[in-house]
């Protein structure tokens, strides 16, 4: 039984993980840190100019980088709650989900989760 809640776990994580929007998140974090960066070695600006720029500059990567760990603490709890969720009902998932095995089983059944829904998508 394990097997099969691991897989709905693998199957429900991944589809969360492809619906939000990371690729646009980190872009936008790298654009960012590569604009302040070239602001920094930018010697035709001023020195006054650099520091309300950079001012602007962090407050976007903050909000950047509490996107993605607001994203990141959503995807921690959908999995802690689905996991205590199917211990709940009776099945040890986790345990199986942090044993050595069930780590592989995982990481397996994502890689042909991912392969498949590739081809089909």
């Amino acid at each position: 039984m394990n097997w099969i809640l691991s897989t709905v776990l693998c199957i429900i994580l991944i589809e969360f993980v492809l619906r939000v929007p990371l690729p646009a998140i980190l872009a936008d974090i790298s654009s960012v840190g590569r604009k302040a960066l070239h602001t920094l070695g930018a010697k035709s600006v001023s020195d006054h100019w650099k520091e309300k720029v950079m001012l602007a500059y962090a407050s976007k990567l903050f909000l950047s980088t509490m996107k993605l760990a607001v994203y990141f603490t959503a995807f921690a709890l959908l999995a802690i709650l689905i996991i205590f969720a199917f211990d709940y009902f009776g099945a040890s998932v986790g345990d199986f989900i942090v044993s050595w095995t069930g780590i592989s089983f995982s990481f397996v059944i994502a890689t042909i989760y991912i392969m498949i829904r590739k081809y089909f998508v």
